[in-house]
């Protein structure tokens, strides 16, 4: 039997504002085969460091060209309650004009309980490509074994980095100050920016002992 829906798009590149307390981390247009009638899906995650309960976004409609074939439209996503590092959206569809296959997405507004709210138009951008684990030089294999002798599971995808307005886990993934892990592979902020300060010392340490050691064979 054939499927009721047919997939146009399926994109999982990271999308956020760095202001943004939430971040699109997969997007995909479907086209509905019976009612000829084409969705969004964009699954987003919240990375707030509150519950989320509302989410206001906007979407302009462009085609393959970049032109506008019609007029934006807002969409609210009500009564989530989503915590924390939680994603949300990924089965809620945003009926959409056939005719667009590009999407530009804004964040309007978020929601939180006790009547918080953050109000912005910050468009979701591609984040920037992560560092190789080349950029840590001769503290690569040493960073890998560490983090796999401690965390196992933890994949090595990239170096981690620390920045102003963000901080990236080993797998990949991007996250503001204010969230201390990374829930797609459970890694820790703090452990994982100890890990370099860490085999420095240890490499020092070693340095110290050989130095020792060589001074006493030449005093024998």
């Amino acid at each position: 039997m054939a499927s009721k829906s047919k997939k146009i798009l399926a994109s999982d590149e990271l999308l956020w504002d760095y202001e943004s307390p939430v971040v699109i981390e997969k997007i995909s247009l479907e086209k509905d085969r019976v009612l000829d009638d084409n969705a969004l899906f964009i699954t987003f995650r919240n990375i707030s460091g509150y519950s989320l309960y509302e989410l206001t976004i906007s979407i302009a409609f462009r085609d393959a060209t970049g032109k506008r074939v019609a007029e934006s439209m807002e969409y609210t996503y009500y009564g989530i309650e989503v915590p924390l590092g939680q994603t949300f959206g990924d089965k809620i569809p945003i009926h959409v004009c056939n005719l667009a296959t590009d999407f530009k997405i804004t964040f309007q507004r978020a929601d939180y309980e006790d009547g918080q709210y953050f109000r912005g138009e910050l468009p979701f951008k591609p984040l920037p490509e992560p560092l190789p684990l080349s950029t840590l030089q001769d503290y690569e294999e040493d960073f890998v074994n560490y983090l796999h002798k401690f965390h196992p599971d933890v994949p090595v995808n990239c170096a981690p980095e620390k920045r102003k307005q963000y901080w990236r886990c080993t797998c990949g993934r991007m996250y503001p100050h204010i969230m201390r892990y990374c829930p797609i592979c459970g890694m820790e902020y703090e452990p994982l920016f100890q890990i370099i300060p860490e085999l420095k010392r240890e490499r020092r340490e070693r340095a110290k002992e050989l130095a020792r050691a060589e001074k006493l064979r030449l005093e024998e």
